[in-house]
């Protein structure tokens, strides 16, 4: 007599073991994590002079200087989508935008603290018209819907 295999069923997961896309999903996170947690550690002495300008204030009279420096400042990062908008809204104005791209900086860093302790806004892009802060790229946008920005352009 010939034998018949036997169908078994199918095999099921076990619920405590993850799928293989998942396995590779928390493999690739956590080697980013740590490469980044790597690459960006600061050292020691980049740490004491960083607390030695912010304690003695320089980096915040530099921010409040480039900020004056020209007619429009505007302190961006190079990979931000929100920073793409302001930064071709002003080109579409024709206006001539002095842009600050933190994270091509050595010092960016301490500038973003240095503009969240002058204008409370901890984000970018962070736009500022003649020395005076207008504020990200949504107050931007809305200052161009409404006619202020050109206001404050020809002002």
């Amino acid at each position: 007599p010939r034998r018949v295999p036997r169908q078994t069923p199918r095999r099921r997961r076990s619920r405590h073991r993850p799928s293989r896309s998942m396995a590779r999903a928390t493999l690739l996170f956590a080697t980013t994590m740590t490469t980044t947690a790597f690459t960006r550690a600061p050292s020691l002495a980049s740490m004491a002079a960083r607390r030695a300008m912010v304690a003695g204030g320089a980096t915040t009279s530099s921010v409040e200087e480039m900020s004056k420096a020209a007619d429009v400042v505007v302190f961006s990062k190079s990979y931000c989508p929100f920073c793409a908008q302001t930064k071709s809204l002003f080109a579409s104005l024709g206006v001539d935008a002095d842009v600050i791209e933190l994270d091509l900086r050595d010092d960016g860093a301490d500038l973003q603290d240095a503009l969240k302790d002058l204008t409370g806004q901890s984000t970018v892009p962070n736009v500022f018209i003649k020395g005076q802060h207008l504020g990200g790229n949504d107050d931007t946008q809305r200052a161009n819907a409404s006619g202020k920005l050109a206001e404050m352009l020809a002002a």
